[in-house]
């Protein structure tokens, strides 16, 4: 089962619906798993880093299209395979509308509001082979929490973050991060693994995660799921 402990946003103001109910396309799964599974690649293998350096160099265009190809270099390597149905139905009990505030941590401050559909709750999935992909997994959530604590030092939600970083720790068993945390830059984190483009992306933080939702009503962030 998929435990949304913190409230999943979808990417527009409700999630996708059809006669069945709200649900979450399978990509939403495989999208978190496999974006995971590309960063802990990257992190262990030297030769795959090396080849994904080389392509950095020479990149002339996009930044898209070099997150392509760096996806790509990973995927053409290894197999990444997970089965899942085509979609996730969401429990209607876990449905709710509430205020989300949008934390600009460049400037330290709430920068506005704005109301959206939510789940939160438990999500009857069954993910049969995941169990290869726990190392990365626990990687990319350790290593991303940690990238969203020192945005969030010293700032109101700095506890927040911190008690998600013991969770992901000593409790979570498989680490999800899902729905519209990220304005869908998640893969800009790749690049924190190659020292001179991190330097030119990250020198002053602002292509990933210049924007955090925080949920007031739970007093929690979006999007951070355990399954189990």
């Amino acid at each position: 089962m998929l435990l949304a402990w913190n409230a999943i946003l979808p990417y527009k103001k409700e999630f996708l619906q059809d006669e069945k109910g709200f649900f979450l396309p399978k990509e939403e799964i495989i999208k978190a798993l496999q974006s995971a599974y590309i960063f802990y690649t990257l992190k262990k293998e030297k030769s795959i880093e090396h080849k994904a350096n080389k392509l950095i160099n020479e990149h002339k265009g996009s930044l898209k299209e070099l997150v392509q190809k760096i996806q790509d270099l990973v995927l053409q390597k290894h197999q990444f395979n997970i089965t899942l149905e085509d979609r996730i139905y969401l429990p209607k009990e876990g449905i709710n509308k509430v205020l989300i505030k949008v934390y600009d941590p460049e400037n330290k401050r709430f920068s506005h509001t704005f109301t959206t559909q939510i789940f939160k709750g438990i999500i009857p999935l069954q993910i049969e082979n995941i169990a290869p992909y726990k190392a990365a997994l626990d990687s990319f959530s350790r290593a991303l929490a940690e990238f969203e604590h020192k945005k969030l030092k010293l700032t109101p939600l700095e506890d927040v973050i911190t008690n998600i970083q013991n969770q992901i720790a000593n409790e979570w068993e498989y680490t999800l991060r899902l729905g519209n945390w990220d304005e869908g830059k998640r893969d800009f984190f790749y690049f924190w693994r190659f020292k001179e483009l991190r330097k030119k992306l990250f020198e002053n933080e602002s292509i990933f995660l210049d924007k955090i939702y925080y949920i007031p009503k739970f007093g929690e962030l979006c999007g951070w799921s355990e399954y189990r």
